[in-house]
């Protein structure tokens, strides 16, 4: 994720009369002055907040006050500029001084209804924005002198955003002149036709509602401000993510109480234009209630026939009120990718809003969006990337009718995703079904299939729980300390690593089960069925699955459906005591049902879930979202870092490329991804303000924080670092990224982008693979191939992967390696084929440390015999004629 554009939006805050008034005001912080408490628990929340991850924008959508006198009006300003001063502790590069972070538009309770027409009913409010507009930090729909002050703002080229301000209150605090002239017929006959006290109190309070009838308060944009507004986008560039500010809302919002004129009498032309002139959200308030759609423009095609143009329409986002309501809520929208929206193929423009609300005296963040939407035309280059794949050019000529053909699909495929993903009606045969028997069995094993995968459904969730549930019952039960599994499990925990969470089990060995388990323990192992590489959200999804299962101590693993013999089904099955399938169930993709099957059928999808577990190909989660771990066995991986620093250096070479491009400048954050035993980051502890060493193993992390205090040493998955977006100058990564396979790598670019400062630096070494085909030494280490595929990739597609990343610009250099290298790890004997022979330069290079005995004893000997007889020296040319680039390493230099 790159280029990140936070805004919070606010509105209907009321400061004056109407505001939310707590019960209890001594339990509760209150100014009886007037100002709602809840604006001094919205400056607190912001207060709390880490400078770089407070809004870089907050929106505040009419009626800031509401019948507020002189006063009110004041302390509505000071807010504001409490609000600003907070704000700008944490500006962006592209929101310099000058340039305003708060935007607010005037809404219906805004205006003096004691006055007659409309410029002196916002008059107090436009005196309020030109006091807020002096220095530039806040614009407004309305000022005092129109004719000088800008009601947008284009922010520029790195954040991509233009706003455009509306005063939809023109027609606010009218009368209708049919039903004025009537009140006031009535009333100068009031005396007369009254005829008793109670005939006279009756007829007063008729009279009182036909005035509140008379009264009428719609919204409206006039016809000059749509005008005006087309004006100003002529000079603002068409690529620009546009967002329009108004009060009263553009389309119909659930209320309990809809009024007559309760939204913009005009909104049809308002929306028309606003698609027309390509505005992607509209943000309002008015309504109390929180609120969002989005409204397809219906376009026209040549040959006349009505079609949806699928990717033009405004997103429309209503707010909640601060002012009103004991929770005060307000919404926090983030918008990712934005610098390149609206390209030509631009890539998806997320936008997430999560909803903000008081509870005790604090604010609370939803930690999952209510709403997760895209912007633009995010399968441009999905469809790009596969013809690619395929060696398909696109041709002008097929471009339209393709991408239209895949857009007009969409909707069918979201339905379809939605419906496969949402676990639906026949999760009832797995939670019912299958767990009517969930006491008697020992053992379940469980396939989970990509596209059906739904861990944040609620039934899925308790289809979990109740295993996990039993499973930890029985495990407390037991007087052993000892985690057993069956054989086959067993050997899958060690291939891969896998343990269980350190904080629930550390110091309970795991061993291999003798014998039968009894009805005393309840084992169960799944396994997922995926692609090669995680996109979007499915990785928080599966790091969240991933967790629930270590937290309960059940292995859960990931396994490529492409590389496995036998197929895998959507299953689960449980065995009795005796090892014996007992119940199995299994999905039906062609009827869209779960289908129980008979136990003497079951041995086929229990040999396939068995020969699964053997595969070579089986991952852990961590290692499938990026944990491509150096070594898997844990007590191997001890070894090697005690010894690291005695068979391994930091490379002169290296140094020198990182030394000539990363920043000098003071105030720097830096960042170094996979950094071991800190090799490459203690040299630089003093040139960076901040410093972060990240790596995924502990026993790495452990040697380094040894050598070194000043650096924050920290044990996190490079995707899951939750390190504030914007916060680093620059981020390295030293014999990492080879660990990040196929698409794993550009999810990896999009994350480091996400972290970086526009304009700051990302730098790695890496293997093009134009250089790779030059490695002869897998002539003698043949596992060597299958440990590097999918590591490496050429030039030009690096390039091409940091641009769809959304970097600025890509450089690359190419760099031969001395013989004498003191990093081991960095193509050592390349040009020197006897440092190969040398056991402790083998010792500092994980993929020898992880190779059989077998194939080591076998390749150093045949390898020697090489050298001796000068045959080496064939095998060397003959790959390095595969070579079509110099060098043994090569560098990717990335801006943001």
């Amino acid at each position: 994720m790159s280029d990140v554009v936070k805004l919070h939006h606010l509105s209907d805050v009321h400061i004056g009369p109407l505001h939310y008034r707590p019960s209890n005001k001594l339990s509760l912080a209150y100014d009886d002055g007037g100002l709602p408490r809840n604006t001094a628990l919205y400056l607190e929340y912001l207060h709390s907040l880490v400078p770089d991850t407070r809004p870089h924008i907050v929106v505040i959508s009419g009626d800031m006050t509401s019948y507020a006198t002189e006063d009110q009006m004041n302390q509505a300003q000071d807010f504001i500029r409490d609000v600003v001063k907070l704000l700008r502790e944490g500006s962006p590069s592209w929101r310099p001084d000058g340039t305003p972070c708060v935007l607010i538009v005037p809404g219906n309770h805004d205006l003096d209804w004691s006055k007659d027409d409309h410029a002196a009913r916002i008059e107090r409010f436009a005196r309020m924005a030109t006091a807020l507009a002096d220095a530039g930090d806040v614009i407004s729909a309305s000022y005092r002198d129109t004719t000088n002050a800008d009601s947008f703002h284009d922010f520029g080229d790195e954040a991509n955003i233009f706003l455009y301000l509306f005063d939809s209150t023109p027609l606010g605090g009218t009368n209708d002149p049919r039903l004025a002239g009537i009140h006031e017929a009535l009333a100068e006959n009031h005396k007369t036709i009254a005829r008793s006290n109670r005939q006279s109190s009756e007829f007063a309070k008729a009279l009182d509602a036909l005035n509140r009838a008379a009264h009428r308060d719609p919204g409206y944009v006039e016809p000059r401000a749509l005008t005006r507004m087309k004006k100003v986008l002529e000079q603002v560039p068409a690529r620009r993510v546009k967002i329009a500010v108004m009060h009263h809302n553009l389309s119909s919002v659930p209320s309990d109480d809809v009024e007559e004129f309760d939204a913009i009498i005009n909104s049809g032309i308002v929306k028309a234009t606003l698609v027309e002139c390509g505005f992607d959200l509209v943000l309002h308030g008015h309504r109390h209630f929180r609120h969002f759609s989005f409204e397809r423009k219906v376009g026209t095609s040549p040959d006349g026939a009505v079609e949806p143009d699928m990717h033009r329409g405004l997103h429309i986002i209503g707010a909640d009120s601060l002012g009103v309501k004991e929770h005060a809520p307000f919404l926090e929208i983030v918008l990712r990718d934005v610098r390149r929206a609206h390209d030509a193929d631009p890539p998806a423009t997320t936008l997430e809003i999560r909803a903000v609300q008081r509870q005790g005296t604090s604010y609370s963040l939803d930690a999952r969006p209510v709403v997760e939407e895209v912007i633009g035309r995010p399968l441009h280059l999905a469809v790009n990337e596969l013809l690619r794949r395929l060696g398909r050019p696109l041709n002008e000529a097929d471009r339209k009718p393709l991408f239209s053909a895949v857009e007009h699909i969409l909707p069918h495929v979201q339905s379809l995703v939605s419906d496969l993903v949402g676990w639906g009606t026949e999760s009832g045969a797995w939670i019912e079904k299958f767990h009517y028997l969930l006491g008697s069995y020992s053992r379940i094993y469980a396939v989970d299939i990509g596209t059906r995968m739904s861990s944040d459904n609620p039934r899925f969730d308790r289809y979990l729980r109740e295993q996990f549930d039993e499973r930890l019952k029985r495990l407390t039960r037991t007087e052993s300390r000892t985690l057993t599994f069956s054989p086959p499990v067993y050997k899958a925990i060690i291939q891969t690593g896998w343990r269980p969470e350190p904080a629930m089990w550390e110091g309970r060995p795991i061993a291999e089960r003798k014998g039968r388990s009894g009805r005393k323990d309840l084992e169960i192992v799944r396994i997922m069925v995926r692609g090669r590489a995680p996109q979007g959200r499915e990785i928080d999804a599966l790091w969240t699955l991933d967790f629930d299962h270590r937290h309960y101590a059940v292995p859960l693993f990931v396994v490529d459906a492409s590389r496995l013999a036998k197929r895998l089904a959507d299953s689960a099955i449980g065995f009795d005591a005796d090892g014996h399938p007992l119940k199995c169930y299994q999905f039906n993709d062609k009827t869209g049902a779960v289908e129980e099957v008979a136990p003497v059928r079951g041995g086929p999808i229990v040999d396939s879930f068995v020969h699964a577990l053997g595969s070579s190909e089986l991952q852990t989660i961590a290692q499938y979202l990026g944990e491509r771990v150096m070594i898997r066995d844990p007590e191997e991986l001890r070894a090697f870092a005690r010894r690291y620093d005695s068979t391994r250096q930091a490379s002169p070479l290296i140094l020198d490329v990182l030394d000539r491009h990363l920043p000098r400048q003071d105030g720097q954050c830096g960042v170094d991804i996979g950094c071991g035993t800190g090799n490459y980051t203690i040299p630089f502890q003093n040139r960076f303000d901040r410093l972060t060493g990240l790596d995924i193993s502990d026993e790495m992390l452990e040697v380094a924080r040894a050598k070194s205090n000043k650096i924050t040493w920290l044990r996190a998955n490079a995707f899951g670092s939750h390190m504030p977006d914007g916060s680093a100058d620059a981020v390295w990564l030293i014999s990492t990224l080879h660990y990040f396979i196929d698409g794993q790598q550009e999810a990896l670019f999009r994350e480091i982008r996400r972290l970086l400062k526009p304009g700051g630096l990302l730098l790695a070494d890496i293997e093009f693979t134009e250089q790779h085909k030059s490695l002869w030494v897998v002539e003698y280490f043949p596992s060597l191939r299958a440990r590097y595929a999918g590591s490496f990739q050429s030039v030009d597609e690096y390039t091409a992967a940091l641009t769809r990343a959304g970097f600025r610009s890509v450089d690359t250099e190419v760099h031969d390696v001395p013989a004498d290298d003191p990093d081991s790890a960095i193509r050592v004997g390349q040009h020197e084929p006897r440092r190969y022979l040398d056991e402790q330069v083998r010792d500092g290079i994980p993929a020898f440390v992880e190779m059989t005995h077998n194939e080591l004893s076998d390749g150093v000997g045949a390898l020697e015999r090489a050298i001796g007889d000068g045959s080496i020296e064939g095998v060397m040319e003959k790959y390095a004629a595969e070579a079509t680039l110099e060098g043994d390493v090569g560098i990717l230099i990335a801006r943001a």
